[in-house]
């Protein structure tokens, strides 16, 4: 955490604001932070406070911290969340990229696709296109002004092509394309 600076609010109070960066993750389940409050006039001894910063903050939120003094003011963190290497944020939804045998996406199947608190079973219908989106609802960022919802997951697909044929694999493709040119003619 790093000190971003004071700003005074007039009659000896003040307002301290302190930035916070915290993981998606922590965003996702609450988290808390111990911090060191400056002191502020004659009382310049620094305080301890546990802050609890509430499921579903983003990046530009502001919590506020009571600090029970009257004279020292509040604190106030503004929060950073940290980029994640699998998930996308757009308010409470979430956005990733799942991987798909290509023979899956053909003739569909399952793909078990990551959130932030378990892993959950998408079925994938016959004839999926690379780049479909599909939305799980409920699977995203719990919302930090509506307690008890949660925004989608949106997972993407990207399907992968096998590697490593044998001949037989080749040659049955080659009848798949043969099969469907005589369709297009």
């Amino acid at each position: 955490e790093m000190l971003s600076g004071f700003r005074g609010r007039g009659r000896g109070r003040s307002r301290v604001q302190l930035t916070v960066e915290i993981s998606l993750e922590e965003a996702f389940n609450g988290a808390t932070r111990r911090l060191e409050m400056p002191g502020v006039g004659a009382d310049s001894t620094p305080r301890r406070i546990e802050a609890q910063i509430p499921p579903g903050v983003e990046t530009g939120s502001r919590v506020r911290i009571g600090t029970g003094n009257g004279r020292q003011g509040d604190l106030y963190l503004d929060i950073v969340v940290r980029a994640h290497p699998r998930f996308r944020r757009s308010a409470a939804d979430l956005l990733t990229d799942v991987t798909v045998p290509a023979l899956d996406a053909v003739l569909g199947g399952e793909v078990s696709v990551p959130t932030l608190h378990s892993k959950v079973m998408l079925t994938i219908p016959p004839e999926t296109q690379n780049g479909q989106t599909f939305r799980l609802a409920g699977k995203g960022m719990p919302s930090l002004n509506s307690p008890g919802s949660s925004g989608d997951l949106h997972a993407t697909v990207k399907v992968v092509l096998p590697k490593d044929l044998g001949d037989k694999e080749r040659e049955l493709f080659q009848e798949i394309r043969e099969s469907l040119s005589s369709r297009r003619q």
